[in-house]
């Protein structure tokens, strides 16, 4: 289930293996400390298509290098894990949007959380992984401080519309509402939260799918019928021997996953490979 978090002057609303690509060799297969799976992909040609891309790049002055989301626009969304098999998801640090207010309640700095991290239709955010949560005591969110609420399913991206209301002397402890997307097992409110950084990121897990047919953009994918799949026609994504289509939940599209008794990746061609079985007689 997924949540929000917004903290309000008092009120804190808060709102989840590497392989070669199919077919493509030379491209890389981990950025800093996290595997790049097809069909993600680093660089040209690399991945199954531009809202699979990932850059990798230092993006401060450590040297380090960062996976980023290489479709999103206006800010850099870092990817802390990309998985494949059993479920499709990526996990990404998204900002927390704020309004801030001086002591005359006027607003002095506001964000509202536009990452449009979604431009080529792939993510979803996950309404099973996330949350949104509330209350000023630590480790709760239950109605003082901070309130959580579920997210819907089929979110692709969110944007953060503040109401103002007067402050008065409530900016000495709090001075800013914030609102953010967040795993809901890597969330404890803390009341420490109601003056927090401006510049914090959230993790969130993102849903993804397969949501082109054969390459075409504009006509939705789904799983072909068993006489199809098992002909593995062109652009059909699932390519490894021993996958299986499923059609996918959270709005239009499918993954592939390993059959019975395989793991691995299924979108590689050699990618689900038989379990290690290990027996004592």
């Amino acid at each position: 289930m997924a949540f929000w978090l917004i903290a309000a002057g008092g009120l804190l609303l808060l709102l989840r293996f590497a392989f070669a690509a199919d077919g493509i060799t030379g491209c890389p297969d981990r950025c800093g400390d996290v595997d790049i799976p097809y069909p993600f992909g680093i660089g040209p040609n690399c991945s199954r298509g531009d809202g699979f891309d990932i850059a990798c790049n230092t993006i401060n002055s450590t040297g380090v290098l960062v996976p980023t989301l290489a479709a999103a626009r206006r800010h850099a969304i870092q990817v802390q894990k990309l998985t494949v098999f059993p479920r499709p998801e990526a996990k990404v640090m998204l900002p927390v949007a704020y309004m801030c207010y001086n002591s005359g309640g006027n607003v002095t700095k506001q964000f509202d959380g536009d990452v449009e991290l979604n431009n080529e239709v792939v993510y979803r955010i996950s309404d099973e992984r996330n949350i949104d949560s509330r209350s000023a005591k630590d480790g709760k969110c239950a109605g003082v401080g901070c309130c959580h609420v579920d997210i819907p399913s089929e979110l692709t991206d969110n944007v953060v519309t503040f109401e103002q209301w007067p402050r008065g002397e409530q900016v000495d402890f709090s001075p800013c509402d914030y609102a953010f997307l967040v795993d809901k097992e890597e969330y404890r409110f803390r009341r420490s939260d109601l003056k927090m950084e401006l510049n914090r990121r959230m993790p969130v897990w993102l849903d993804w799918a397969i949501r082109d047919r054969h390459g075409n953009a504009s006509s939705v994918a789904s799983c072909p019928a068993l006489e199809v799949e098992k002909k593995k026609p062109a652009g059909y994504a699932c390519v490894s021997a021993n996958s299986e289509c499923v059609n996918y939940t959270n709005g239009p599209g499918y993954y592939c996953n390993c059959g019975n008794d395989y793991e691995g990746n299924p979108y590689d061609k050699d990618g689900c490979q038989g379990k290690n079985v290990s027996s004592c007689i």
